[in-house]
C-alpha cells in the first residue's frame, strides 16, 4: 500500500475517525471486489454509531460507489462502460436496479464524476441514468459535461441545467457548492450537501495524462458525514501540500484510486469476487 497516501488520509482525518463507522455493504449484491479502499477506524465499533449519524458505503464496481446517510445518498463514478479487460463492470442486475430507481438506489441526491475515462464515466450512459433519474443532480469535469453536449440531443437541454460542470486546473483553489439549502434560511435540511471539488492530477504525472481533469470530490451529507473520493488522483505530496490547510480538513471515510496498492494486491481486489 502506498503508505504516504494512506497516512497523509489517516492525518488529515484526525478526529473524525472517533466518530463515524463507515461499513461497506454488499447486501443484495455480494460477489464484488473493493479497490477503491474505505479507510476505516480499528477503534470504532459498530455499537458506537447512533441511528441518527449511520453511514453506509455501498460498492458498485472499480471505484464506482454509493455513500448513503439516512435518506440521502449520493454516488461515485457510477456508470461506465469500458473496464479495459482489468476493471469491474457493473452487473446486470445492479445496473437494472440502479436506472429504474430501485432499493438501495432509489432517492439519489447526486453523482460525482471524477474524471472522462472510459472505466469511470459514460457521456450517452450518463444522459440516459439523467432522463431516467430527473431528480438527481451531477458533479463532473468540464471536460466530461462537453462529451456529454456532444451526444445530447435537443430534449436533453434540460437535463444540463442539474449540472454542475466543473473547470479547474493545477494549482486552483478547491471550490464549494451547496446543494438542498432553505431559502432564506443558512441550515442545511435532509437531503443536503456540500460539495468540494478540488484539482489533483490524474496518476502518472508529471509524464502522462496532463490533459485530464481529474477532481477529487469532499462531500458532507446532512453536516454530518463527510466522504472523500479521489478518482486516479496521482499521489505525490506535492499536490496535496499547495492547499495544505485544506486537505487537513476532517473527513469519515476515503476511497482512494487503486493504484495506492502495489501491483499484486491491486489485481487481487480488481479481479477477487
Amino acid at each position: 500500500m502506498n503508505d504516504r497516501l494512506m497516512n497523509k488520509i489517516a492525518n488529515y482525518a484526525g478526529s473524525a475517525f472517533n466518530c463515524t463507522l463507515m461499513l461497506i455493504s454488499m447486501m443484495a449484491f455480494p460477489a464484488l471486489s473493493i479497490p477503491a479502499l474505505s479507510i476505516l477506524a480499528d477503534s470504532v465499533s459498530a455499537d458506537s454509531v447512533s441511528a441518527d449519524s449511520a453511514a453506509t458505503a455501498y460498492y458498485l464496481a472499480n471505484e464506482g460507489v454509493m455513500v448513503s446517510r439516512g435518506e440521502t445518498k449520493i454516488l461515485f463514478d457510477p456508470v461506465f462502460t469500458n473496464g479495459y479487460g482489468r476493471y469491474e463492470l457493473l452487473p446486470a442486475q445492479m445496473k437494472d436496479a440502479l436506472y429504474a430507481g430501485e432499493p438501495p438506489f432509489d432517492g439519489i441526491d447526486a453523482i460525482f464524476v471524477s474524471h472522462f475515462h472510459g472505466d469511470h464515466f459514460s457521456p450517452e450512459e450518463m444522459l440516459k441514468f439523467l432522463r431516467l433519474r430527473s431528480k438527481i443532480r451531477l458533479y463532473a469535469p468540464e471536460q466530461a459535461v462537453s462529451a456529454m453536449r456532444k451526444v445530447a440531443s435537443n430534449v436533453d437541454e434540460s437535463i444540463f441545467e442539474r449540472i454542475e460542470s466543473i473547470n479547474l486546473t493545477y494549482g486552483d483553489q478547491p471550490v464549494i457548492f451547496h446543494q438542498g439549502q432553505r431559502d432564506g434560511d443558512a441550515s442545511l435540511h435532509q437531503g443536503s450537501l456540500v460539495v468540494e471539488a478540488a484539482y489533483i492530477p490524474h496518476s502518472g504525472w508529471p509524464n502522462s495524462m496532463l490533459e485530464v481533469q481529474n477532481i477529487a470530490f469532499r462531500v458532507t451529507l446532512d453536516e454530518s458525514i463527510t466522504a472523500l473520493h479521489l478518482g486516479d488522483a496521482d499521489t505525490k505530496d506535492a499536490h496535496f501540500q499547495q492547499h495544505d490547510r485544506y486537505w487537513k480538513q476532517p473527513i469519515h471515510v476515503a476511497f482512494p484510486p487503486t493504484g495506492t496498492f502495489p501491483p499484486p494486491m491491486a489485481d487481487t481486489y480488481l479481479r477477487t469476487g
